[in-house]
């Protein structure tokens, strides 16, 4: 399987991208909204997480200790905890 790496990329493949917070004391997550991210990067930004980590922080502790999982979506319905880009 070859992966394709930019935001329109995800967008096409059905990919969905969960945010996971990484402080001890929060373990918040949330799945991106890749179509407002493509709206706020532009669709050929890489979507690597170095590329994107800094776009990003916990919007339950404000940590910028994250970590990025990518995943088909499941059914097509979105996550109820969704990370506002």
């Amino acid at each position: 399987m070859t992966y394709k790496n930019c935001v329109q990329d995800f967008i096409d493949d059905g990919t969905a991208v969960t945010i996971w917070c990484h402080n001890p004391k929060c373990h918040h997550r949330g799945e991106l909204d890749l179509l407002k991210l493509r709206d706020r990067i532009g669709p050929d930004h890489g979507m690597l997480f170095e590329e994107i980590k800094d776009y990003f922080r916990c919007s339950k502790c404000g940590g910028k200790q994250l970590g990025m999982t990518r995943h088909p979506l499941t059914g097509g319905k979105p996550n109820p905890h969704r990370v506002r880009g």
